[in-house]
């Protein structure tokens, strides 16, 4: 599949754009260092993001 043919990516906050794996109230939530680089390479290629969390 080339990088093209993607049209958007859904992606988990907890555990994936940062935090521990387990859910952080949004106030505290701290994303690693190279989350910010991946959104802005998905960005320049035209790939919608959108990032989603399990609230209980």
């Amino acid at each position: 599949m080339e990088i093209q043919e993607i049209q958007a990516v859904f992606i988990d906050r907890d555990g994936t754009i940062g935090g521990t794996g387990h859910f952080i109230h949004p106030m505290n939530f701290v994303p690693y260092s190279y989350s910010k680089a991946a959104f802005l390479l998905l960005k320049e290629h035209g790939i919608k993001t959108l990032c989603v969390y399990k609230s209980t």
